[in-house]
């Protein structure tokens, strides 16, 4: 009995560590995991913009929009990289002096306000502009980090590694780019979904031997997810029927969601 009491006591302070450690950009703390959620944004038309969405918290809803804008430049409009907060439960860190401006961590910096900088559930952050009269930067950045948290409970952080180049020179042909391939969610148990015994889908050949997979399913589905041999996830179109594995032999995990929400997954093996 005694020996119980002290397992119990010892999950709950290794759970209260899981969520309030602190967290370094790039970190990827024991028991959680990165995904790739396949944003590749570029335009090269004035006056237009392109988006994508982040599911923050491996529920199947999405949590936050990206967006990216091109101005016409060589009139001083701006372009620009903003996000939008569609969850109201999380928290971004931004620099309070520049109105909305998100903060940037550097690889190995610890994620935590400094000085002028604090966590906002603001709907919309600003990420980088370029052009115009009224800009506050920066134009571009390669593979740096923003910070995310829950607003309450174990307030867990997360972080986005966004890359993006918004400078054109005043010149209105030339493509501006935004990706974001890596982020650690905040997947915690109580924001898995259960699979559903309504959600049914067939993967065939399995095992595969060229990686090459037909999907077979009757539900309309809301969102594909590939996971990888290291947990490593990825987001697939929401009307594949074929889905094609990476080269590297062993196990995948596909995971699919329909309309309503149910939730169900699959277990391929490549060869």
């Amino acid at each position: 009995m005694k020996t119980n009491l002290l397992l119990i006591i010892a999950a709950y302070f290794i759970s209260i560590g899981y969520a309030t450690a602190q967290l370094t950009a790039g970190e990827i703390p024991i028991g959680r995991t990165t995904s790739n959620p396949n944003i590749n944004l570029t335009t090269s038309t004035t006056t237009t913009g392109v988006s994508g969405t982040i599911d923050l918290d491996c529920d199947g809803t999405m949590d936050l929009n990206v967006y990216l804008y091109k101005g016409k430049t060589s009139t001083d409009g701006p372009s620009y990289v903003y996000f939008k907060l569609k969850n109201s439960q999380y928290e971004i860190c931004i620099d309070t002096v520049q109105y909305q401006i998100r903060t940037y961590f550097q690889f190995g910096d610890t994620l935590k306000p400094v000085g002028s900088h604090k966590w906002s559930t603001d709907t919309m952050i600003y990420i980088g502009d370029y052009g115009g009269f009224l800009i506050f930067g920066p134009s571009k950045i390669t593979d740096e980090y923003i910070a995310f948290r829950q607003k309450t409970g174990t307030k867990t952080l997360g972080w986005i590694k966004i890359t993006f180049n918004i400078e054109d020179g005043g010149n209105d042909t030339k493509p501006i780019t935004l990706s974001i391939t890596e982020i650690l969610r905040v997947c915690l148990p109580s924001t898995i979904k259960q699979i559903s015994p309504n959600m049914k889908f067939e993967v065939t050949p399995n095992p595969s031997t060229d990686g090459n997979l037909c999907l077979k399913y009757k539900a309309q589905l809301k969102r594909l997810e590939l996971v990888n041999t290291l947990g490593q996830s990825s987001f697939l179109s929401n009307d594949s029927y074929r889905i094609t594995l990476p080269n590297e032999k062993g196990l995948y995990i596909i995971r699919a969601w329909d309309v309503n929400d149910n939730y169900s997954q699959s277990k391929v093996i490549r060869q």
